[in-house]
């Protein structure tokens, strides 16, 4: 048999970590998050598009599945931070518990997120994206309207809220076929 010699990587590039201080592991997250009975236990993650730098930023509750989406213009923590921000300002007192992130150098940020809403914040283990599928399912539906070869400059402020509303206005198996802003308005009217 014939060896071959080990290739050896002339100029290669170190790969990139961020460390993202004071990270709780989604393993310490309380147990009701997991059981998916009280509102405002929320996730969020980013959605990229090809070739392009602008992202979108989107948030889901876990118990009412509903939705939130933001525009950013790059993968940076301090526009993730205020594309949360955007989000947990808009929510009446009382409806944002808990974030769960996954490790992404977006969500660098969090802890500003935890201090200024009074939130616990958790994160997923690595490469273990199915730890949020609530938002991760959002995604996917969200590619329907927006594939990832779409141009988000061409996509107006009014199209990401209709996108939002059809969402949130559709009909979901596991709130017994309400719409999560149905569900959305049981939790704000109890």
């Amino acid at each position: 048999l014939r060896k071959h010699r080990k290739r050896r990587l002339r100029h290669g590039r170190k790969p990139r970590k961020t460390l993202i201080l004071e990270r709780i592991s989604i393993h310490d997250r309380p147990a009701i998050v997991t059981e998916r009975s009280r509102f405002g236990d929320w996730e969020a993650d980013q959605m990229q598009f090809q070739k392009q730098r602008p992202r979108l930023a989107v948030q889901t509750e876990r118990k009412t599945l509903a939705v939130r989406l933001q525009r950013v213009a790059n993968k940076t923590a301090e526009e993730h931070t205020q594309a949360l921000t955007r989000t947990f300002d808009d929510l009446p007192p009382g409806l944002a518990k808990t974030l769960t992130f996954d490790n992404g150098s977006e969500n660098a940020g969090h802890a500003m997120i935890r201090d200024t809403f009074n939130l616990a914040t958790y994160f997923c283990d690595a490469y273990a994206a199915w730890q949020k599928g609530g938002v991760e399912n959002a995604i996917g539906l969200i590619r329907r309207f927006l594939p990832k070869q779409a141009d988000l400059a061409t996509v107006t402020d009014d199209d990401l809220q209709r996108i939002q509303e059809a969402l949130n206005n559709r009909p979901r198996k596991k709130l017994n076929y309400q719409t999560p802003n149905e569900a959305l308005g049981v939790a704000l009217n109890s």
